[in-house]
């Protein structure tokens, strides 16, 4: 069996495995899931970039009708996709977690706790 005549049982977003085939609101192959976007810990949900013909496109969550083991539906035409903006890779988000040790300055500088 294949994703055209079976495509699974349904599954949440978790699940859903790069490669997936997609197709649009009528049925017609559009791309293959390239990445989930979500924030896990929060349970939220954000789309997907799918790859496509030509490029790779961001299809948010609220354009998702249905996901299956072997196949993600959207509820927007091929037309659509192909509207859709180009997904960007953004720069990775760094918080430091130094911890302050300095408690005051003497003469030459500041001055570590316990000096």
């Amino acid at each position: 069996m294949n994703a055209e005549s079976d495509p699974g049982s349904p599954i949440a977003y978790l699940v859903l495995e790069p490669g997936t085939p997609v197709v649009d609101s009528e049925g017609v192959a559009v791309g293959k899931v390239g990445k989930v976007l979500a924030v896990p810990d929060e349970d939220v949900f954000d789309g997907i970039v799918i790859d496509t013909g030509s490029g790779t496109r961001f299809i948010d969550a609220d354009q998702i009708g249905r996901l299956y083991e072997r196949r993600a539906e959207l509820n927007i035409t091929a037309e659509q996709v192909a509207s859709q903006p180009a997904h960007e890779i953004s720069p990775g988000a760094y918080e430091a977690g130094v911890e302050e040790r300095r408690v005051g300055k003497d003469k030459l500088g500041w001055r570590e706790d316990g000096d």
